[in-house]
């Protein structure tokens, strides 16, 4: 029987689609969880979910290419490990909902784009050793006036009001799993560029809604991506403390870690490049 309570998980930041990156580094992963039934990786948005033609054409002749989606699903078939993921600000999230939709067939749940590959909506939650664990994607992308609306980016990029109440109607949950970070959690960002300054009160908007939302599940453990920095320590909110682990993105040393998910200890492996 096959273990549904994976007692290691792998937990990665933002991969904008870097296929190579994902191609190099999903074997590494699976080679740390190889005591595992069910080998499971869990990225923190920014995956990459964008339209693409499998199909060009060229002088008069049409061609065919492998997709991202595509090759990934591949690569954790030959590993034999599955790929969960939240959605984050910068993704397709019309054509996101698409795969689902299409996709949906018993006996997959909501969510699973390909047989490899997850989608967690936000508000899904699960158990893993007397654990629940929150999915809560989204977030505000900053450079949002330099980007087109319905190519480059999208609105439903943003958690709603309507989500984060939802999401505290589903009660406690000990770990959350999202992009963006609660308002109550350390930044240490350098100051950004001119043109990010008019999205970043939007964006800062949006962590109070991730702080409310926290606040109302009061998680013990906090893990996302979406800031290309990482770090890990203890915040103490008015609602309660808990520790939070921010991951960097594709390329970096710091991209992605492993997770006790029974003593919650994580760490970086030495290969993780």
């Amino acid at each position: 029987m096959i273990d549904e309570q994976p007692g290691l998980v792998v937990v990665a930041g933002d991969w904008h689609k870097n296929e190579r990156w994902a191609l190099h580094v999903i074997p590494k992963m699976a080679a740390q969880l190889a005591s595992e039934n069910r080998k499971i990786i869990l990225q923190a948005g920014d995956f990459g979910i964008w339209r693409e033609d499998a199909e060009y054409h060229w002088m008069g002749k049409t061609y065919y290419r492998e997709t991202y989606l595509e090759a990934l699903t591949a690569i954790l078939e030959e590993v034999n490990a599955e790929l969960w993921f939240v959605d984050g600000n910068h993704e397709d999230h019309p054509y996101l909902k698409e795969l689902a939709d299409k996709y949906h067939d018993p006996p997959y749940l909501y969510g699973w784009i390909t047989d490899r590959i997850r989608w967690l909506p936000r508000g899904t939650r699960w158990q893993w050793h007397e654990k629940t664990w929150l999915a809560a994607g989204g977030a505000v992308s900053v450079d949002k006036l330099q980007r087109t609306e319905g190519k480059s980016w999208f609105p439903e990029e943003e958690i709603t009001v309507k989500q984060e109440a939802a999401i505290i109607a589903g009660g406690p949950a000990d770990v959350l799993l999202s992009h963006d970070a609660p308002s109550s959690e350390p930044l240490f960002l350098l100051p950004p560029p001119a043109e990010w300054l008019p999205m970043i009160v939007k964006a800062e908007m949006h962590r109070e809604r991730m702080e409310r939302i926290c606040a109302g599940v009061k998680p013990l453990h906090v893990f996302h991506g979406h800031y290309h920095r990482m770090k890990q320590g203890i915040a103490h909110a008015p609602w309660g403390s808990y520790e939070y682990t921010a991951l960097d993105m594709d390329g970096t040393a710091y991209n992605w870690g492993v997770l006790n998910t029974r003593t919650m200890d994580f760490f970086f492996p030495e290969d993780i490049r």
